[in-house]
């Protein structure tokens, strides 16, 4: 609309009042700030990003993978009723929730059954170990071959969707080694579980290979390294400046 039109006036006043609405206080209060100290979008984003926040209890989940040990008639599933050539050897007991029993020898586990759930549905066409493995840590069926993966187990979902909360620790960790199911499968080496090479039920002390520097490498020598490493990036970057969003990092693809 051209200015000299009636209304003209009136009308872009409306718009320009309904712009500011969308503007909220903070996000105005951002971008003085940021002509006034002449930083970059991206850099406040980083910086943000940095920000300490309250410390919180961090959660995790332990799996006891019993590959290949007791049946369910020596642990959950006793069957009580079924005749002496089908049930299992032991007497069954009952827990904490009325109607559930499970095996005499596990009378902790019968003390808290309100704080853990049996699953009696899973089931599996292929009866070998691998194939069982790969239903239950993916969710989907084992491909032509058993031992590898295809479909990204949990641990390596967990591991993508929430390994930068707490980069100094591996988010995804098996002991003492991988098993079938447990792997990455489609997403990729970088998301594979850290295997501890080492099992703490084995005699001895328990040490986890490679965590320890080598003798002849100091401290001051591994800084050394670091501060190369940086002055490699910091190239890197230098040599990215034709607009490459590939060659970005995520704080400067958001801004």
């Amino acid at each position: 609309m051209n200015r000299n039109e009636p209304g003209a006036d009136r009308l872009g006043c409306t718009e320009f009042r309904r712009h500011l609405r969308e503007i909220d206080r903070r996000t105005f209060v951002r971008a003085g700030m940021l002509g006034a100290t002449g930083l970059a979008m991206s850099d406040l984003l980083r910086l943000e990003a940095q920000e300490t926040k309250p410390a919180s209890r961090a959660k995790s989940v332990i799996i006891l993978w019993m590959r290949g040990g007791p049946s369910q008639h020596e642990t959950w599933d006793p069957k009580p009723q079924a005749p002496a050539e089908i049930r299992g050897a032991f007497r069954d007991i009952p827990t904490a929730v009325p109607g559930i029993r499970i095996c005499e020898l596990l009378p902790m586990s019968a003390r808290l059954m309100k704080k853990w759930s049996i699953i009696r549905s899973l089931t599996h066409e292929d009866a070998g170990h691998s194939s069982g493995d790969q239903l239950c840590f993916t969710g989907y069926p084992a491909g032509a071959n058993p031992e590898h993966n295809i479909a990204p187990s949990c641990g390596s979902i967990v591991s993508r969707q929430l390994g930068n909360s707490n980069p100094r620790l591996p988010a995804y960790v098996m002991i003492p080694s991988l098993v079938p199911g447990a792997d990455a499968g489609w997403l990729g080496p970088a998301y594979r579980p850290f295997e501890t090479q080492a099992d703490p039920a084995r005699e001895g002390p328990f040490s986890v290979p490679n965590l320890q520097a080598p003798q002849a490498l100091s401290v001051s020598r591994l800084d050394d390294r670091k501060s190369l490493l940086s002055n490699f990036d910091g190239l890197r970057r230098s040599m990215d400046q034709s607009g490459q969003m590939d060659a970005m990092d995520e704080f400067n693809k958001r801004a």
